[in-house]
C-alpha cells in the first residue's frame, strides 16, 4: 500500500513539473518578446498582437488551451514585424 501511495505521489510531482516548466518558458517567452517589441519600438504591433493572443486564448482546466503553440505564434510575428521594419 505505502509503495502505491509513493509511486502516485512520484507521478503527481512528475506531472506537476512538467506543467510548470511548461507555462514558465511559454511565459519567459511571451515576456522577452513583449519587452523587445516595446523597446524597438513597436508598441503599436505589441498591443495589436497580445490583444489578438487574448482573444484566441481561452483557458480550460482540461488542457493547456494550446499556450505555448499562441505565445509562438505571437513571438514571431513581433519577430517579423520587426525585421520587416529593418528592410
Amino acid at each position: 500500500m505505502v509503495g502505491v501511495f509513493a509511486a502516485s505521489s512520484l507521478l503527481a510531482i512528475g506531472h506537476r513539473f512538467e506543467s510548470n516548466s511548461y507555462y514558465s518558458f511559454t511565459s519567459k517567452e511571451l515576456i522577452e518578446s513583449t519587452i523587445d517589441g516595446l523597446r524597438g519600438g513597436q508598441s503599436d504591433n505589441v498591443l495589436k498582437e497580445l490583444e489578438a493572443l487574448n482573444k484566441q486564448y481561452a483557458p480550460t482546466y482540461e488542457n493547456r488551451a494550446q499556450y505555448q503553440e499562441l505565445v509562438n505564434e505571437y513571438a514571431k510575428r513581433l519577430k517579423d514585424q520587426r525585421s520587416n521594419e529593418l528592410d
